[in-house]
C-alpha cells in the first residue's frame, strides 16, 4: 500500500496552520499569563464569574487600538458595529478562558484554547467565500451573532458548573 499523495497546496496549508498555531500559542501564552495568570486571581473580590467578565472585558479593550486604527483584523465591517460585537465576544470568552484557568490551575490550556480560536478564525477567513464580507463579519465571523450566541450558551453552562462546585480563583 502506498501512502496517499498530498498536493503541494495541501501540504503548504497544513504547514501554514501548524506554524500559525505554534506562533499563536506563544503569543497567546504571553497575553494569558497577564490576563488569566496574574489579573484573574487578583480580581477574585468581584466573585468568580464577575472577575472572569471583568478580565474578559479588559482583554477586549486592550485590543481596541489595533481593531480601530489598523486593518489587521475586522476591517470589513463598520467599526461602530464591529467594536461592540468584538468586546462582547471577548468578554464572554473570558468566562470560558477563566474556567479553563481555574479548572486546570494553569494558563497553558487557556493559551492553547486562545491559539486554537485565533487559528480557526485565520483559516476560516482564508477559505470563506461570501458575496457580503460585512454580513459574514456581523453574523458568522469571529465576533458575529452566531459566535456570541454559542458563547452565551457555553457561559450559562459554565456558570452553573461553577456555582454547583467549589471552584475558586487561586
Amino acid at each position: 500500500l502506498a501512502a496517499p499523495k498530498v498536493s503541494g497546496s495541501a501540504s503548504l496549508l497544513a504547514l501554514d496552520i501548524l506554524a500559525g498555531f505554534g506562533i499563536s500559542t506563544l503569543l497567546a501564552l504571553c497575553e494569558e499569563a497577564g490576563w488569566r495568570g496574574y489579573m484573574l486571581p487578583h480580581m477574585k473580590g468581584f466573585g468568580l464569574v464577575g472577575a472572569m467578565l471583568i478580565v474578559g472585558f479588559l482583554h477586549g479593550v486592550w485590543h481596541m487600538p489595533i481593531l480601530l486604527t489598523t486593518d489587521y483584523y475586522h476591517s470589513t465591517g463598520n467599526p461602530w458595529i464591529v467594536a461592540p460585537l468584538f468586546l462582547l465576544t471577548v468578554t464572554l470568552a473570558g468566562i470560558f478562558y477563566g474556567f479553563l484557568r481555574i479548572w486546570t490551575g494553569s494558563v497553558w490550556p487557556v493559551a492553547i484554547a486562545h491559539a486554537a480560536a485565533n487559528t480557526a478564525w485565520n483559516v476560516s477567513s482564508k477559505v470563506s467565500v461570501t458575496k457580503s464580507p460585512a454580513v459574514l463579519e456581523y453574523v458568522g465571523g469571529e465576533s458575529g451573532i452566531i459566535m456570541i450566541g454559542g458563547l452565551v450558551i457555553i457561559c450559562v453552562a459554565l456558570a452553573r458548573v461553577m456555582r454547583n462546585t467549589s471552584m475558586e480563583v487561586k
